[in-house]
């Protein structure tokens, strides 16, 4: 399950530059390895991103990464910048060994609200017990609702810290 709306300030990917890489444009990835977050739809979604800036992707060896060796590739300098997600990005911008070169990257592919991911209950679980089903649904949708409401962002940046290795800042 997974329930995510990218928002025009509400977004978890990020493209970052190792913090001793001399890097200050997405033109400037040419000749470098930029880490990805895996899967065919981010590095798609990269593409068309490092494309809109004026790079040649051709040019640019990108690199799939696991979340968990993210933050020891940029480390290392098995990377020079990457396309990630949180928790990933929060914790490189927070450890210092990285920056933010775009926050927001999907801005440049969709116009906000983007609904980028949903969820699904097994047909087993609809058929067998479909009463516990329904009370996932409406819990799922009456969270959803409740996050989009505004005064809330303290209450769920709290949640988020508790639950994850990201801080409330």
């Amino acid at each position: 399950v997974n329930m995510l709306v990218w928002r025009e300030k509400s977004f978890p990917d990020y493209v970052l530059v190792r913090s001793k890489a001399k890097i200050d444009s997405i033109k400037d990835f040419e000749g470098h390895t930029v880490g990805l977050h895996p899967g065919s739809a981010i590095k798609a979604f990269a593409k068309v991103v490092f494309k809109h800036f004026g790079a040649n992707v051709d040019k640019i060896t990108m690199l799939e990464l696991d979340p968990a060796t993210m933050q020891s590739a940029v480390a290392s300098g098995r990377v020079d910048a990457i396309y990630c997600m949180d928790p990933s990005a929060t914790n490189l911008i927070q450890s210092g060994e990285a920056r933010v070169l775009i926050a927001n990257p999907m801005q440049y592919i969709f116009q906000a609200p983007v609904p980028i991911s949903g969820m699904a209950l097994s047909s087993k679980l609809l058929q067998d017990r479909s009463e516990d089903a329904k009370k996932i649904i409406k819990a799922v949708h009456k969270a959803i609702e409740y996050m989009r409401e505004p005064g809330h962002e303290d209450e769920i940046a709290d949640i988020i810290a508790k639950y994850t290795p990201i801080s409330k800042d």
